[in-house]
């Protein structure tokens, strides 16, 4: 399923670089993570489709929106945190999936990757999801009874 998800990734972009050439990918990583990506994926990538890809960072998923705008319809990609994907996509945009593949293929994610309505908004998809985290805490009495005991004094604080 990873290796779809990366194919329908490349191909979105595929297509885009297609149309104009040069593209914009939105994004942000670690910094040995984006060396890695410009050095080692993007080059054969750009000889490959005969294209260039400009990669620009992001400090908050807030400023995506106002990033998008001032480029002008030549930005591909975004690599969005999950809890800001859905107020970006409210904002027109982003195109749905079903905008830029078939029907068919948006079925096979859905059938194949359970996660898929987290990407919804109004019955569209906008995202691939590419994790899902669960946060887990784990409680053990003899530490709660050892805080409920020095609660008073640090109570203040």
């Amino acid at each position: 399923m990873r290796t779809f998800l990366l194919l329908l990734t490349a191909a979105l972009l595929i297509s885009s670089c297609g149309q104009t050439k040069q593209v914009t990918v939105i994004l942000r990583m670690m910094p040995e993570q984006e060396k890695y990506f410009k050095e080692r994926i993007l080059p054969p990538f750009e000889k490959k489709n005969k294209c260039k890809v400009n990669v620009e960072a992001f400090d908050s998923p807030l400023s995506v929106d106002t990033m998008i705008t001032a480029r002008k319809g030549t930005v591909a990609l975004v690599k969005m945190p999950f809890e800001a994907t859905r107020r970006n996509a409210e904002t027109g945009l982003y195109a749905p999936l079903d905008s830029l593949v078939t029907a068919k293929q948006v079925a096979e994610l859905q059938e194949k990757y359970f996660l898929m309505p987290l990407a919804a908004s109004h019955d569209k998809l906008y995202y691939l999801p590419r994790k899902f985290e669960t946060r887990i805490l784990v409680y053990l009495k003899s530490k709660v009874a050892d805080a409920r005991r020095g609660w008073g004094e640090h109570r203040e604080a």
